[in-house]
Order: structure tokens, then sequence, then C-alpha cells
């Protein structure tokens, strides 16, 4: 028997690549820059800093990988519910 893969709404995919863009960037930015330029924070210890860069980095590779590859859609929803958790926060 023929299967298929479902067509996933391209509206769906556009805003995943867009949230995949800004975690990644968000990601990027939380891991080189507070590093580079020597900044601390009082509120936040350096570790949690580089700890949310790359949950926000991770993730944004996530939501390419939902994009591209066919994964069931519950580990699907997880993870934009966590892109969207990290972009409200």
């Amino acid at each position: 028997m023929l299967s298929f893969n479902a067509m996933k709404h391209p509206s769906e995919t556009n805003l995943n690549v867009f949230g995949s863009l800004l975690l990644g960037g968000i990601g990027t930015i939380l891991l080189l820059i507070p590093i580079h330029l020597g900044i601390t924070s009082s509120l936040l210890p350096d570790w949690a800093l580089v700890l949310l860069g790359s949950v926000c980095f991770a993730s944004a590779l996530a939501l390419q990988i939902i994009s591209s590859l066919n994964v069931p859609v519950r580990r699907a929803r997880a993870i934009q519910t966590l892109a969207i958790v990290l972009l409200i926060f």
C-alpha cells in the first residue's frame, strides 16, 4: 500500500522558521556577547546566561528539525510550546 506524508500548512512552517531565527539569535547573543565583552550581571550568574543561551539555541535547532523532518505531532507541539515559553520570557 502506498503511503504519503501529510502536508504541513505553509504558515506553520513559516512561524517555526521565524521563531527559530529569533531563538537562534537570542541564544547566540546570550552565549557570545557577555563572555566576549566581560559583562557580568548582579542578577544572574554567568552559568545561568550560558545555560539559557544553550537552551535557546537548542530549541532553535529543534524548531528547524521539526520544520524539515517528519516528527510525531505530540513531540512537535512540545517543542513549539517550549519555544513559545522561551520567547515570552
